[in-house]
Formats: structure tokens, sequence, C-alpha cells
């Protein structure tokens, strides 16, 4: 194909898309009557000049890509577990083995010491959990109901009621009010409610009542 043809072939195949490749059309015209290239010539330049600036800008990306990697720390020189979240995990798995040694039994163990079926026990324990007589956790798969919240017979003591139902109130239930009966209080002269319970009993529901209006 000859030079003129060519040019005209280009200039009509641009001018085909419509208004804005006619005017890209005519500026390219314009660039190269100014520079004296044909028309053809001067789409091959201008092809390779925004190729370049087109590979250069996305050099550019990925150089910023690269850096930012080799800027960012990686996972083996930070802890991603703020070191609080796991001293607290520490301080209350320690917290749940010693109220564990403290004493619990499971279904298992209340229902072979009251004589009773499993499902007897489950009813039991879920009906007292519902009248606040009681209160469980859960460990192991397995749910525990704390030695001191029954007497020797096995059966949820009376006072219980009034010390556990104020806490439950606030939003204190399993291991946060297994914690709080054997803890000292200040309001027991440093006494633990669950040591108190069996001979005052209402000292322990007091004790309870301050402790939830405080929380609440």
């Amino acid at each position: 194909m000859a030079a003129d043809e060519r040019d005209r072939y280009s200039s009509s195949r641009w001018s085909e898309g419509g208004s804005t490749l006619a005017v890209v059309a005519g500026c390219v015209d314009r660039l190269a009557a100014e520079t004296g290239m044909e028309a053809s010539d001067t789409l091959d330049v201008l092809h390779l000049v925004v190729s370049g600036a087109l590979a250069e800008r996305r050099r550019a990306v990925e150089i910023q890509g690269e850096l930012a990697d080799r800027l960012t720390p990686s996972l083996a020189q930070l802890d991603p577990v703020p070191r609080a979240a796991v001293e607290q995990a520490r301080r209350l798995a320690a917290l749940r083995t010693d109220l564990l040694v403290s004493g619990a039994f499971t279904y298992g163990a209340l229902a072979e010491g009251r004589g009773a079926a499993l499902p007897a026990i489950r009813q039991f324990v879920r009906r007292a959990r519902d009248r606040n007589e009681l209160f469980t956790v859960s460990h192991d798969n397995e749910t525990l109901v704390p030695a001191f919240l029954l007497d020797e017979h096995l059966a949820t003591k009376p006072a219980v009621v009034q010390a556990i139902a104020p806490l439950r109130n606030v939003g204190e239930d399993g291991w946060a009010l297994w914690a709080w009966f054997v803890t000292p209080s200040g309001w027991l002269g440093g006494r633990r409610p669950a040591e108190v319970l069996d001979e005052a009993p209402a000292l322990v529901v007091e004790a309870a009542i301050r402790r939830a209006s405080n929380a609440a």
C-alpha cells in the first residue's frame, strides 16, 4: 500500500469511530503536517509514546506495592494477638482451674449421689437454674454445678436464690458468678461468700445486693 493510501486509510479508520475519534484523527493530521511526517508514521510514534507512558505507570504502581511489602513488618516480627488479651486469657484460665479444684458436680455425679436417672437430674438442674436456686458452668463439654450451692443431700440451699437473683439481674452468671462466691468480699470482712453462706446467709444476700447495685 502506498504512503498516501495508508494516510487516507488511517484517517478514515479513525473517523469511523465517531466525533471523538474524528477529533483525534484531526489532531494526528495536524501533528503530521507540523512535523512533516506521514499520518501512519505519526500514529506509530504516538503508539510508542503512549505505550511507554502506560508501562511506566504500571511499573510505578508495582514499585509502590513492592515498597509497601518491604516496609510492612511480617507476622513473624509482630504479635498478632494483643499481649493484654493473652494475659487476660491466662488469668481467666488460672481462675477457672482454681474454681474447678474447689469442687463441682456433673450430671452423672449428681445422678449417682441422688440415686436418680440422668433425665431426671437434667430436669432438676434446669428447673433449679430457672428459679435462681443454682447456676452452672460449661467445661470440656460437661455442665457443672458448683458444690457449695448444694447441701449434704445434694439439694439446693434456700438462701442461695436471694443471692443469685440480684447478680443475675445485672448480667453476672456462670464463671463470673462462681468467681464472686469464692472471692474474698469487703462486705464480709474479707471472707468468701461461699464460706459464709451456711452460717450467715443473710450477710451473703446483703453482699450480693450491694455488689449488684454497684454493677448496675
